[in-house]
């Protein structure tokens, strides 16, 4: 695992080498500094075809963070984590019946400095996944033929 940047909390998770194509995973943290909400990134080359492809994930969750406070009574905080399960039973209902959940979670990129960090890693995560890598795949080739020599 590479830290690109501690404050910029930029970081890369892995990379993957194989015939068909290179690939690296990229981890995004939030301003906020809850960890879940974070959002990776998986950046793909496809050799053969020349082409990359870039996803995003996003773990969604109902977040109650923001709904308490050290000033709130007993009562407060009892209304706000009942509001909380409703709100979480409603959305069980609605999978139940209707098969799917529309949410919207999202990961704030804050500041010229981190977009441009973001932008820069995203750079470098494309040129190196365009990098030759005959080596790495000869190796992969050669581990496979060793394997089904085994067997």
């Amino acid at each position: 695992m590479k830290i690109i940047d501690q404050s910029r909390k930029l970081t890369i998770q892995n990379k993957w080498i194989s015939k068909n194509s290179n690939a690296i995973w990229v981890d995004v943290d939030c301003e906020c500094g809850d960890k879940r909400d974070k959002t990776s990134m998986m950046l793909e080359y496809w050799i053969e075809d020349k082409e990359m492809s870039l996803r995003f994930y996003h773990t969604l969750h109902y977040t109650e963070k923001d709904w308490y406070s050290s000033s709130d009574t007993w009562k407060d905080t009892a209304i706000k984590k009942f509001k909380c399960y409703r709100l979480r039973f409603i959305s069980a209902i609605k999978v139940l019946f209707t098969g799917y959940l529309e949410v919207e979670c999202e990961t704030d990129i804050y500041g010229e400095k981190r977009i441009l960090d973001l932008i820069q890693l995203l750079q470098e995560a494309v040129d190196w996944s365009k990098e030759e890598k005959t080596l790495e795949i000869e190796k992969l080739a050669e581990m496979e033929r060793k394997l089904k020599n085994e067997s």
